[in-house]
């Protein structure tokens, strides 16, 4: 490979890279970060454990809740790219309210439908 395909590899490289591509990762990594350091922060004080967070109803680490963790900070993240793009429908936005703030009191009007006591 001679220098001249290197060098015109790396151009349209960095005429790829625009605004629109580097927003949205900063903005997916501030988030890693800023949770990262919010979960250490508390960590220092002794009347809090992170790992409760990851910790299912019997006590044991639970994937499922990891996995939710990641999920929630993917989508919304794809929620804020869509917003900044004009892209976000009406529908996206109540899937993602419905999702992550209405599957709590769904799962208790359910409990309750059944006769038993709510998590």
């Amino acid at each position: 490979m001679n220098d001249t395909n290197v060098l015109a590899a790396a151009a349209s490289l960095f005429h790829a890279w625009t605004f629109e591509k580097f927003i949205p990762l900063c903005t997916l990594i501030g988030m890693a970060g800023l949770f990262v350091w919010v979960i250490f922060s508390a960590q220092k004080r002794e009347d809090f454990d992170a790992s409760e967070f990851l910790r299912d109803d019997k006590g044991k680490l639970s994937w499922g809740r990891l996995g939710a963790f990641v999920c929630l900070m993917t989508m919304t993240w794809v929620v804020f790219v869509r917003t900044l793009n004009d892209k976000l429908s009406i529908e996206e936005l109540a899937l993602y309210a419905v999702t992550w703030s209405g599957s709590l009191i769904l799962l208790q009007a359910i409990e309750a439908w059944k006769g038993s006591k709510a998590p």
